[in-house]
């Protein structure tokens, strides 16, 4: 477990230039390096998931984290089935 530890803290410390330790630090590939993944799917009725309700004490926070995460592109606008449906607006 030691050499474990020891060898994931040298990799970490190697490549510390490569990890993003600060979100605005996060980006993706570039598209012209790397086409975007079409995932194909077979069609089927899209199941439904309600949203889980923000308590109202940390409903402010959490909009904020949302938009913070939106706007450096962790989070993106969807139209998928699948997505969920609160609004960070």
């Amino acid at each position: 477990m030691a050499r474990r530890r020891k060898a994931c803290s040298f990799l970490i410390k190697a490549q510390e230039e490569a990890i993003a330790w600060d979100l605005t630090k996060c980006g993706n590939f570039r598209k012209d390096y790397f086409k975007p993944i079409i995932i194909p799917t077979v069609p089927h009725m899209p199941w439904v998931e309600h949203n889980i309700p923000i308590p109202p004490g940390i409903y402010d926070e959490v909009i904020r984290i949302i938009k913070e995460k939106i706007k450096i592109d962790i989070y993106e606008r969807s139209n998928s089935s699948y997505q969920l449906k609160c609004s960070a607006s």
